[in-house]
């Protein structure tokens, strides 16, 4: 059997960019079409996709795939379909396509693995070469990145090269799938009953914040994640639109860059008191003045530069956001 694989490096081929290896014996109950494998490609293994199987290869010689990196397709007969639909008519290489499609943490990582061949360390070898045979002597086989951690103030890609060239180590390219955990998430549930919030929140600062999240959660039967307690209330977006950073997170105009703020100061939202009239109806401070400064920035009402307009937030976002910077009023 044999399979046509699609590398992952841009190669000109005449009729066909896939490539054709022979499936050992020991591969051809997981070998399918979708499956990540390594193969050799002149001097060098490579990361590959399984684009297809056959019984015949179409040139007369071919080498071996080396090893399947994951038994489980990563791309279904569908996707692989699409991919060479996209690469016909966009004109774009098949590799290309292919990797967009991939899940994350499912592309491979290349690795040098260092591995010495003598005991000692010659004397007279350049100074970055002396300190990585060292190394390597003392700790034993390592891969370039843990060399490169342990040796931060040597040019570690040189003395590699130099010391593989006067044939002290062994370089090899390796490659291995990223190591996949489970996803945790942290989630919360309320409780306790209304009637016992007012005694929990005595002697906290943000009362209106923290009444918000418990009305929130007040809602939801089933546990929720902190994040999306997070995005409905405000406090992410009060986070992502930059306003933590001047204001602060206690909304009191003290935040992290406040103090080189000079003229004028960052305003304190439990003061209650802001200026701009941004809709020209007589009144300052309204949710619709609010939405128009958060909107379009504060320089084009007579403010400061410094707080930039936010194009990237939707009206419903703004007003999420103008209804947390209401809950620090006092």
């Amino acid at each position: 059997m044999y399979a046509q694989v699609l590398v992952f490096r841009p190669i000109r081929l005449r009729h066909s960019p896939l490539l054709d290896y022979r499936v050992p014996e020991s591969l051809t109950s997981v070998l399918r079409s979708g499956v990540l494998v390594v193969v050799p490609l002149r001097t060098q293994v490579l990361p590959g996709l399984v684009m297809g199987l056959s019984d015949t290869p179409s040139v007369p010689k071919t080498r071996d795939i080396v090893r399947v990196l994951d038994p489980e397709p990563v791309l279904g007969e569908r996707l692989l379909e699409l991919a060479r639909w996209m690469s016909r008519e966009t004109l774009a290489p098949l590799h290309r396509c292919v990797q967009v499609m991939l899940p994350p943490g499912m592309r491979p990582k290349a690795f040098l693995r260092l591995v010495p061949r003598v005991d000692h360390v010659p004397p007279d070898l350049p100074l970055p070469a002396a300190a990585l045979l060292q190394l390597l002597v003392d700790r034993g086989t390592l891969r370039d990145d843990q060399a490169r951690a342990a040796l931060r103030n040597v040019d570690v890609r040189r003395a590699r090269q130099y010391l593989k060239r006067k044939g002290y180590i062994d370089v090899a390219r390796i490659l291995r799938m990223p190591g996949v955990r489970v996803k945790q998430v942290q989630v919360v549930q309320l409780a306790v009953e209304r009637s016992a919030w007012d005694a929990g929140l005595v002697g906290l600062q943000r009362r209106q914040l923290y009444g918000s999240v418990l009305a929130f959660l007040e809602q939801e039967a089933d546990l929720v994640e902190v994040s999306v307690v997070r995005a409905e209330t405000g406090i992410e977006l009060f986070a992502r639109a930059g306003c933590i950073y001047c204001h602060g997170k206690n909304g009191d105009g003290r935040g992290p860059v406040a103090a080189a703020i000079v003229k004028p100061k960052p305003r304190d939202f439990t003061a209650a008191e802001f200026k701009f009239d941004a809709d020209d109806n007589g009144s300052t401070g309204s949710d619709a003045d609010l939405l128009q400064v958060i909107q379009r920035g504060a320089l084009t009402f007579g403010g400061s530069a410094i707080m930039m307009p936010n194009p990237a937030l939707s009206e419903d976002e703004i007003k999420t956001l103008i209804a947390f910077l209401r809950r620090f009023e006092q």
